[in-house]
């Protein structure tokens, strides 16, 4: 008979750990959470409330009160620049190697200036871009809500063009010069 029991309560733990942390727990409604284990957020002060789940590839730490809580950490490429990225939440090595940026979900993540990156040939814009080869929409500040596996953004670029101009021997005033674009 003890062993039937300590069966009966072996499954009933098993049942409900494993539906407690598949999507979220909620509370009976004569009871409150205060608090949410990482990954979870606090959903509500009054008893019957919940810790729900940060979105896919988001995490939180424990004790998260608002979604706006979650975060993950967004990939910086510096697209064929090198220096080393400074900010909140930044992470960086230096040289040519990606950075991080802590962003939390849903607000406004500011990135660092790319323009502290260099590059023989290429001037720098101070923001980025969701594409390595688009530089005309870049920006320093977004709203990440993705929910992709990575999510990168590339420091914005443009080429540095030379134009020389020849006075082709002439005689008269005038003379070559170089401009850069």
């Amino acid at each position: 008979m003890s062993r039937f029991l300590r069966f009966c309560a072996f499954l009933s733990v098993l049942f409900f750990t494993t539906n407690v942390f598949a999507a979220g727990y909620s509370c009976p409604t004569y009871k409150k959470y205060t608090s949410c284990n990482a990954g979870y957020w606090l959903n509500g002060t009054e008893p019957g409330n919940s810790c729900d789940s940060c979105p896919t590839n988001w995490t939180s730490n424990a004790g998260a009160t608002a979604q706006s809580q979650c975060y993950r950490k967004i990939v910086l490429n510096k697209n064929g620049g090198s220096g080393t990225l400074s900010g909140t939440d930044v992470t960086d090595t230096g040289g040519t190697a990606n950075a991080t940026i802590k962003c939390y979900y849903g607000t406004s993540c500011s990135f660092p200036t790319a323009s502290e990156l260099t590059q023989s040939g290429y001037r720098r814009y101070a923001g980025w871009s969701t594409s390595p080869a688009n530089s005309s929409s870049a920006s320093r500040s977004f709203s990440i809500t993705s929910t992709a596996a990575t999510v990168t953004y590339y420091a914005a670029r443009r080429p540095i063009y030379t134009i020389t101009l020849d006075n082709q021997s002439a005689t008269s005033a005038g003379t070559s010069a170089v401009y850069e674009v």
